[in-house]
This record gives C-alpha cells, structure tokens and sequence, in this order.
C-alpha cells in the first residue's frame, strides 16, 4: 500500500542547474552539477555524489548542490547522510522551503515526528496553497494516533485540490485506520472515480469491503488491480488475496476419521465400535479435517483452541432435534480434545477426543451434532474465517 513518507526513486527532477551572471567558479559549478546529474540518472550514484561535492566547493553559497546531494542519499537509503545534506541547504538559505519539506520528510523516516511537524508547519504556513506540507502533516497525525488532527489536514487537503484523488484517498485510509469502514468505502470509489488508474485506492478499498465483511466485493477489486496490468497493481493484488483468502476447514475427511459423524439422534453408543458395548468402556476416537491454507503448527495442536459441543441450531442444527427423551442415557463428550496433531504437508489435523460408555450400557449419542470448531491462526497469523470454522455430521459440509 502506498506511504505518504516515500522518497521517488527517480533522479529525473535533477536538471541542468543555470545560473545567470556567471564567474568561473560559478561555471564549473554548473558543470559539475550536470555531470552529477547525468551520473545520477545512470543511477552511479557514488560518482554523483562527487560531482555534488564538487559543486558546492565551488559555489558554496548556491544551496542547489546539496538539495540534489539529498536527493541522491535518499535513493542510496542513507537518510543520516541526506538530512546532513538538507541542513547545508538551509544553512546557506535558511527559508528555503524546498529544502525544509525535504528535510522534514527524512526526519519522518528516522521517527523524529516532533521536528518534522515543525518545519512542516513554516512550509503549509509561508505557502498555504501548497497541499504537500499538509497532506504529511495528516500521515503524521494519523501514524502517532492523533486522527482528528489528521482528518482536518486531509480534508483541508481535499478543499484545495477537490479533483485531485489524493486527498479522499488518504481520508479513505485514515477511516479505515479508525475502523469506520463504511465512509473509508466512500472516500476509496470518491479517489477511484477521480483516478481510475490509481492502485492504492483500490487496494485499500478492498480491505473496506474485508472490514465490511464483504469478501466478494472486496475480491471484485482483487480483479480490477490485476486488470491494471502494472507491477504495482499486480504486487497489491497479491495482499489483498491474501487477506480475502482467510482460513477455513475444507471438509472433514471421513477415510481418516473414525468417528461416525453422519449418525443420527438417539445412536447407540455401542453403533460408534463393538468396544462400546461393554458398560463403562471408553474408546479414544478422531476426527480429521482438511485446511485450505497451511497452518501454524503450534496454534492447531493447542487444545484450547479447539471445542467440541452439542449443536443448538441454526447451521449445526440442534442436538437430538431439540427433542432429549431419554436424558438418563445421554452420553457426552468433553468439551476440548486429548490432542491435536497437525501434518503441515497435507494440512491436515487429527482431532483425538473419548467417548464413554454409561454404566447400564445402554448410552444414546447423537453423533450428526457435536461440533467441531476451530478457532487458532494460519502461518500468516490470520485468524479463521467465521463462515469456515466448525463442522458437524448434520451440515455435512463446513460452516
């Protein structure tokens, strides 16, 4: 998803530096400025550097050397370097906006929020039409939990350039952050119909839709990045699928059970294993069940995240059909598992639980509805989906 802290990757900004009334060491500044240029752009950084260097011994007055300098430690991931570059420049010309937003970005990336706030500040206050100083306030705001400054920022930013995507879409993400998804849907398709091409807006509008729980619209913009056809749209394509494509039981699998799941009310427990006839006999029985994404080991074979109860409706359907007549011989099983083993190559786990016979060996089960439910994390941590989580005989499949 995109970040308002991103430093462009792109030097082409880095033009021929002209200069009026110039002296000799003015001119080889000038020279040494385009050659840093044109190093940049070949993406020999090192060189461009030197050439900046260059320059500024040449023309140390002209602060134009080191905002370039800046710009090239940031694509080089040396921000400590660029903001020692950025202060030169505003050394020499202590207003000089350009150089305090630069500045104020890399000292956003270094977690100095305060600082930054300030330069940015002078920047939205000495050009109030200018919706960049803005827009980075808001991404601080938001990012340090102070969301009804950011709103007021972002929304100013939309006042002043009302048909730029820009502004409802960095709305659109503080309301997801706040948990307000139906107006972060709004200010989402609000971008998307400013900028049909813009990929951010459709990737987040998608998590909307998640927190929704609108998985189908949300995978309807899983199609549209792709359609995109950029390798951005393709990249975020791929987070949203992963977060559409939550866990879930795939189904139970009967020829690795051997727990008749499909019995009805009123069984005897003797029908489960010829074992069962004897009074008080218990026999330890399993059920297995299929994922449809890999799970974490360690949170599938952790009992208490599972629980085995009678069905009460809905779905599951009730126990007995409601209808208990012979409570004396009802016989039950225990609410979590003995243990739980888990093959991460099949995905598979295999639930252990007991079941036990009454004394008088007349025990009655209704093995269609005890439910199976599942409640642990995937290896991405995410948690199961509530419309894949449980099982039982009489639904036969996932619920």
């Amino acid at each position: 998803m995109s970040s308002a802290f991103g430093f462009s990757s792109s030097i082409d900004n880095i033009g021929s530096a002209l200069f009026s009334g110039q002296d000799g060491r003015q001119a080889l500044a000038v020279s040494a400025i385009n050659r840093g240029a044109a190093a940049a752009q070949a993406k020999n950084y090192d060189l461009a550097i030197k050439e900046f260097q260059r320059a500024s011994a040449y023309a140390p007055t002209d602060p134009n050397a080191y905002m370039y300098m800046g710009q090239v430690y940031m694509i080089m991931r040396q921000p400590a370097d660029a903001a020692t570059a950025y202060h030169k420049a505003l050394a020499i010309d202590p207003a000089n906006p350009d150089a305090k937003y630069a500045l104020a970005n890399v000292l956003i990336q270094q977690g100095n929020y305060g600082d930054a706030e300030k330069l940015l500040k002078g920047v939205a206050n000495g050009d109030p039409t200018n919706p960049g100083p803005p827009t980075t306030l808001g991404f601080i705001y938001m990012n340090t939990g102070r969301f009804a400054e950011a709103d007021t920022q972002f929304t100013r930013v939309t006042h002043m350039a009302p048909t730029n995507a820009t502004g409802f879409y960095n709305l659109g993400l503080l309301r997801n952050k706040q948990g307000n998804f139906t107006d972060a849907v709004n200010q989402f398709q609000h971008a998307i119909s400013l900028d049909p091409k813009a990929e951010g807006p459709r990737a987040d509008l998608a998590f909307a839709y998640m927190g929704l729980d609108q998985p189908d619209l949300a995978r309807q913009q899983y199609y549209q990045l792709l359609d995109l056809g950029t390798d951005q749209a393709r990249s975020l394509a791929g987070q949203v699928s992963q977060a559409i494509t939550t866990p879930k039981f795939l189904y139970e699998d009967s020829t690795m059970s051997n727990f008749s799941s499909l019995l009805g009310p009123n069984t005897n427990v003797s029908a489960l294993d010829p074992s069962l006839a004897t009074p008080g006999a218990t026999k330890v029985f399993r059920m297995t069940f299929k994922f449809n994404e890999p799970m974490a080991t360690s949170s599938v074979q952790n009992i208490t995240n599972w629980a085995i109860g009678k069905g009460t409706g809905g779905t599951a359907g009730a126990y007995n059909y409601g209808a208990n007549l012979h409570p004396g011989q009802d016989v039950g099983i225990s609410p979590l598992p003995l243990s739980v083993t888990y093959d991460p190559k099949t995905q598979t786990a295999v639930v252990y639980f007991r079941v036990t016979q009454n004394a008088a060996g007349n025990g009655l089960i209704d093995p269609s509805h005890w439910v199976f439910k599942f409640t642990g994390k995937d290896v991405f941590g995410r948690t199961m989906d509530k419309r894949g989580d449980q099982y039982d005989g009489h639904a036969i499949t996932p619920f």
